[in-house]
């Protein structure tokens, strides 16, 4: 079984993205970036959010040249890492698509400790 990782920063768009708000040449290949591929998500919810407030996340993914893709994630949250002033608190996200593949997500959520 090979694992997939998935990591998510949260960078300056003025640092990162062109003019076109693509991605800059200097993201591209600090990074290793081949290419990218578009993707349109739509998340799936009551209006006053009752199904992220129970802990899960529905949605639907086009990416392109692919099928669309219903995904189903629940959240769990775990002990938080103090890092210094920061708190990393580290959500286990199980996922489950119509083709009933099973993946682990992790979700990172960094909290500023004053």
């Amino acid at each position: 079984m090979t694992s997939n990782y998935e990591v998510r920063l949260l960078l300056d768009p003025d640092a990162v993205l062109s003019f076109k708000l693509e991605l800059a040449d200097t993201v591209l290949s600090t990074f290793h970036v081949a290419s990218t591929t578009k993707m349109n998500v739509q998340f799936l919810d009551t209006c006053s959010k009752d199904i992220y407030t129970a802990g899960w996340s529905t949605r639907i993914r086009k990416a392109e040249n692919d099928d669309l893709e219903l995904t189903y994630k629940k959240r769990y949250a775990t002990l938080p890492v103090h890092s210094g002033r920061w708190a990393i608190w580290v959500f286990e996200c199980p996922s489950l698509t119509p083709t009933a593949r099973g993946h682990a997500h992790y979700a990172y959520r960094y909290i500023k400790l004053s």
